[in-house]
């Protein structure tokens, strides 16, 4: 499991899932080309983004899934979502 974060975050992360071989911690922004961090090849991977997609235009997220979708041959993602009906619902 390789984890893409911002700095701040690193220690927090190293506590709770500390690095052992499958599990690598990465301090790089979601659109940089994190994928190229990644040394394992041919694996399957699961990434999970949560709680970043409701700040990102449309490009933004279409970038993260050229790195995902440019690195690995498989892999599952998960998304957090917020549509705008929502969004609206809670600013009111």
């Amino acid at each position: 499991m390789n984890l893409t974060s911002v700095p701040e975050t690193m220690a927090v992360r190293a506590k709770l899932l500390p690095e052992n071989g499958l599990i690598s911690q990465i301090a790089m922004s979601a659109m940089d080309n994190w994928g190229g961090e990644i040394k394992e090849q041919a694996v399957l991977v699961l990434v999970i983004i949560e709680g970043l997609t409701m700040y990102l235009s449309e490009a933004d997220m279409q970038r993260i899934f050229a790195v995902i979708s440019g690195r690995f041959q498989k892999a599952a993602v998960f998304v957090e979502i917020m549509n705008e009906h929502n969004e609206t619902e809670l600013l009111d």
